[in-house]
């Protein structure tokens, strides 16, 4: 990890100016970003623009403590499209990942005259497709021409970004913790979590098509990293995600499937008694305060969400208010929800599409999801694992109803990396 670091040390040095400057000079950090991102294009440096991207998406979760990067993530988002467009040769021929949510992208169109934001709307819906479209075709060109240096790339960015969240901890715990959880570079522990759970799938495919990649001591450190990380910010929801992945996975490849699937079910069945005597169990180990006792079988106030965006799915069942809606609607009810014990957003991706895009946006959105996990599914069996644990993943967790953070970029490379053949080869 070292070695790579040194070899690339270019990318990393302009990456911690940009953190620096954010954290002692907001202003000249907006500034110097469009400027650096400006020379990338000018000098088709494409993977360094995709990584420039991948970091400022992960600062912006953090707004608490990066609000630069909230500022500059939009018009970072239109630069990046601009090398396609500018150097459209060198994207032959064309990823077809954003194909089967054209059907999606026209009825989001159609609902943005309902929102309450119009050009906020207009302004996401945009950016959800510019991030299908030109990072899914950024995979295609990198595997193409930098293959060895792009995967190395995707996964020690991602240990960094954790490296850093550790040293945080230690050297100034205020920047990497809410509410007395640990949040690393995130925006909170959730967030951190999903961040986790899409880096190990990640990391697992490229392992598993190119073992000799990385050395036994760096795989080790990557795992050390993701599951320190992970018991640090006690996502529960994140580390069943991980756990459905690994036994959906384990269940494909196994050769003894019948025996897998019994364990499977004897652990189904295991996992529903605690769940049912979940209070007592965790009080017998004193783990109360790290388990969250207290809002462990209300979700953490989920329920109080799904309840109110269910009530206003009702008034707009057939066509939505356009991408920001539901954040909006949310947002005029917060003090509301507060009072009810719920914090944050609606807390799932199906119910704020169908808030957002409609009954026939929602099922548009999908399909498109649908067709692209199936046409991965038949070069990787890692397809249909990825595909369950998200399915869960978004069911208690709205980030893949959002463009502009780092969780959705990464599941489109996931998938771009398993629907592309050049990958699945494993040769570099």
């Amino acid at each position: 990890m070292i070695q790579y670091l040194q070899n690339n040390k270019q990318l990393f040095i302009i990456l911690f100016i940009w953190m620096a400057l954010g954290i002692v000079a907001s202003p000249a950090a907006i500034i110097a970003v469009p400027v650096i991102v400006i020379f990338f294009i000018n000098e088709a440096m494409i993977l360094e623009l995709f990584f420039g991207l991948l970091f400022i998406l992960s600062l912006s979760d953090n707004y608490q403590s990066f609000g630069f990067a909230r500022i500059v993530k939009p018009v970072y988002v239109i630069l990046y499209a601009i090398p396609f467009f500018y150097h459209s040769k060198l994207f032959s021929p064309v990823n077809k990942l954003y194909k089967p949510f054209l059907i999606f992208f026209a009825i989001a169109t159609l609902c943005i005259p309902f929102s309450l934001h119009m050009f906020v709307s207009i302004q996401k819906t945009l950016s959800y497709f510019l991030i299908l479209f030109i990072t899914s075709n950024y995979v295609s060109y990198l595997l193409r021409n930098h293959k060895k240096r792009f995967l190395l790339s995707l996964v020690y960015f991602g240990a960094t970004m954790l490296t850093l969240g550790l040293i945080l901890k230690v050297v100034s715990p205020g920047y990497v913790h809410m509410s007395g959880r640990y949040k690393g570079l995130f925006g909170n522990p959730n967030g951190l979590g999903v961040y986790l759970f899409l880096y190990y799938f990640i990391f697992t495919a490229i392992k598993y098509y190119y073992p000799k990649l990385f050395s036994k001591k760096n795989k080790i450190l990557i795992y050390f990293l993701i599951f320190a990380s992970l018991l640090l910010c006690s996502s529960r929801g994140s580390l069943t995600v991980i756990i459905i992945f690994t036994f959906v996975n384990a269940l494909i490849k196994g050769k003894n499937k019948g025996l897998i699937l019994l364990i499977g079910l004897i652990g189904f069945v295991v996992y529903v008694g605690i769940i049912q005597n979940i209070d007592v169990i965790v009080k017998a180990f004193g783990l109360e305060e790290y388990m969250r006792l207290k809002t462990l079988k209300t979700g953490s106030g989920r329920l109080i969400a799904f309840e109110f965006t269910w009530e206003q799915i009702q008034k707009k069942m057939y066509y939505g208010g356009g991408f920001n809606y539901t954040n909006d609607v949310f947002s005029l009810n917060k003090e509301m929800l507060h009072k009810m014990g719920h914090q944050g957003k609606a807390h799932n991706t199906l119910l704020t599409m169908w808030l957002d895009t409609g009954i026939f946006g929602l099922l548009a959105y999908i399909y498109g999801w649908a067709v692209n996990f199936i046409k991965a599914g038949k070069l990787s069996h890692f397809a249909l694992p990825v595909a369950v644990a998200v399915a869960f993943g978004i069911n208690i967790e709205s980030w893949l109803a959002a463009s502009l953070n780092p969780f959705t970029i990464m599941l489109v490379i996931l998938v771009s990396l398993l629907s592309n053949k050049r990958f699945i080869s494993g040769k570099l």
